[in-house]
């Protein structure tokens, strides 16, 4: 899965070498409350059911801290931005999970955890360049981290997972102002398959951002307000267990802008 990451890297490279003119560059550390929802198997026989992530005790909304940079010169915009997120709970198995010799059984009281991880490199390029709007296109690399695990609470049985994808994707931006008042949306996305493995990602992130320190576009401090809506589709052979699994994430997020 790291192949196609590969590929993208070059015409990223080429993307941030688009303007010899110094940035303005965005700091932004975001607080996120996020609600999962989705569905996970694993199993190294032929079964084609799957747990919902709620069943299995993956229930609970979790608050975690991320951070954004932005560098915008006229028309070329680069963002970055990440999280780490952390769920587990108590459930029941709807279906069977399986890996190597060990098998625990649909009905089993389980424990379940998952650690997630995203970071994204997107970089746009606006169509037309005004202080008003800014209507961009462009392309980036999504990585992610995923780490599941699946343990019964009886015999200790664990069966788990924890693997790590590269993923270029197609970026959209769509921002303005609004006096103070600053609204995005930004938009980014693909599907790949590479052998027998395959992932999807889409991700949305809709914010505004209200200025409360300094003047124009350079040494300001604004508040940010938005709401962030992710899905991540995976289908992969772990040692010879089939991991198949859709987690979504969404939510709102805060945070505090400082732009340079």
């Amino acid at each position: 899965m790291h192949r196609p990451l590969r590929s993208a890297l070059p015409a990223l490279a080429l993307a941030l070498c688009a303007s010899c003119a110094a940035p303005t560059i965005a700091v932004e550390p975001r607080l996120v409350t996020l609600k999962l929802d989705g569905e996970v198997k694993a199993t190294s026989g032929a079964s084609t059911a799957s747990n919902s992530l709620d069943r299995v005790g993956l229930t609970d909304d979790q608050g975690a801290f991320g951070a954004r940079v932005d560098a915008k010169w006229l028309s070329p915009h680069l963002t970055v931005s990440g999280f780490q997120s952390s769920h587990g709970g108590n459930g029941v198995l709807e279906a069977d999970v399986s890996q190597g010799g060990i098998t625990i059984t649909a009905g089993t009281k389980v424990a379940s955890d998952l650690d997630l991880g995203i970071l994204n490199s997107l970089v746009t390029f606006d169509l037309a360049p005004t202080d008003a709007l800014e209507a961009g296109l462009g392309l980036g690399v999504s990585l992610f981290d995923v780490d599941v695990g699946i343990r019964d609470k009886t015999t200790g049985d664990d069966v788990s997972s924890a693997e790590a994808f590269g993923l270029p994707v197609l970026a959209g931006r769509l921002g303005g102002k609004l006096g103070p008042v600053e609204l995005e949306a930004l938009l980014s996305g693909l599907s790949a398959k590479v052998d027998t493995d395959s992932v999807g990602f889409h991700d949305f992130d809709l914010s505004a951002r209200m200025r409360v320190l300094g003047k124009g576009d350079h040494a300001t401090g604004m508040v940010v307000i938005g709401y962030r809506d992710i899905e991540l589709d995976l289908n992969y052979d772990d040692s010879g267990t089939a991991v198949d699994s859709t987690i979504g994430l969404s939510g709102p997020y805060v945070g505090l802008r400082l732009r340079f």
